[in-house]
């Protein structure tokens, strides 16, 4: 279950090669450049250039929805880190026919990124640069920053995210939520919380399972909640850890009388009731969505649902013949509800 909020693109400002200019955003993160570019193609750019620069304050609720990737990253040695960021600045810089430009190989540019009041009093005086690699979906680290007032100053010779981070040693954590009868808890919400590196948060596949990296050495908090359209309570709690190598952990929740445990099954063919080879079911619930792959015209979804609210709605979507059933409203009948045969004729640009 991944979320992914866009960020604006805004122009910060305009430049020409061959000439210096530092262009600063509001909040006074900036960038100066000395005029030496390149196209994708490494050839160099002549011309006026765009500047389009976005922050991202690592104390805004949103910063894990709004960077690339995770906090994942390999450092100088070669050796995997999760990462505590202070801050991160995006720069990209567009010519006059709306090509990606970037940095001339030899040319290099100083970015500055302000560092948010209340967590300034903890923020080092030089601290580790990371750039995310759109190849490999993590971030490398590649120089360092100095504390200069409330902003980290440092010299960059590329441009994608950079991001100013605190590194630390990690396990991999794996976490199967169940209720008393062994039955998996899909599509919950499980947060771990550390003291020095803040909270991360996934959600549970259709196994009950959710895995990623957290502090190694630390005593964690876990917590898991039920869904946004019951209330976002939190159903379970514990302390947990300190972890020094990956490990599992299996929790057993036990499901309040709020809570049902439903079962969606039924078949799926195209308009010549020919089964399904190729294709997916959507089950949507408040704003949950719970998916089954179809590869044999058949689907079951297992879920849990909120006692209060009884409704839902369901699309199924042939990928062969680009074809959907549209969305269809249902109400469940606990606790399977067979939906029957769903044919998908409506067609999809």
């Amino acid at each position: 279950k991944v979320t992914i909020m866009l960020l604006e693109e805004t122009v910060a400002g305009s430049t020409n090669s061959g000439s210096e200019k530092t262009i600063s955003i509001a909040n006074g993160a900036s960038v100066s450049l000395k005029g030496n570019y390149i196209k994708e193609d490494g050839t160099p750019y002549s011309g006026s250039l765009d500047v389009i620069i976005h922050h991202l304050d690592a104390t805004d609720e949103n910063v894990n929805l709004q960077m690339p990737g995770m906090l994942y990253a390999e450092n100088e040695e070669g050796n995997e880190r999760m990462l505590q960021t202070l801050g991160m600045i995006a720069v990209e810089l567009r010519g006059s026919a709306g090509e990606d430009l970037n940095l001339a190989t030899d040319s290099s540019a100083e970015i500055k990124i302000p560092v948010d009041a209340s967590i300034l009093s903890t923020a080092p005086s030089t601290i580790p640069l990371w750039y995310f690699d759109e190849d490999k979906g993590y971030w490398i680290e590649e120089g360092e920053a100095s504390l200069v007032g409330n902003s980290y100053i440092g010299t960059v010779k590329h441009f994608s995210f950079w991001n100013c981070d605190i590194p630390a040693e990690a396990i991999n954590l794996c976490v199967t939520v169940i209720n008393e009868n062994d039955t998996a808890f899909a599509n919950t919400k499980v947060t771990i919380t550390s003291n020095t590196y803040g909270t991360r948060s996934g959600y549970t596949n259709d196994l009950g399972e959710v895995c990623g990296l957290v502090p190694s050495g630390e005593t964690l908090e876990i917590n898991i909640y039920d869904y946004a359209i019951c209330g976002s309570n939190v159903i379970y709690t514990s302390t947990i850890g300190p972890y020094n190598t990956d490990n599992t952990l299996t929790v057993t929740v036990t499901e309040s009388s709020n809570i049902i445990s439903e079962s969606v099954v039924g078949t799926f063919t195209d308009c010549n009731d020919n089964p399904i080879t190729n294709g997916y079911i959507v089950l949507t619930y408040g704003d949950q969505q719970f998916f089954d792959s179809v590869k044999d015209g058949v689907f079951e979804i297992n879920m849990l649902r909120c006692s209060t609210i009884n409704n839902f709605s369901i699309e199924a979507i042939d990928y062969d013949n680009l074809q959907t059933t549209g969305q269809i409203n249902y109400t469940f009948d606990t606790p399977e509800t067979n939906l029957g045969n769903l044919i998908s004729c409506n067609a999809i640009s």
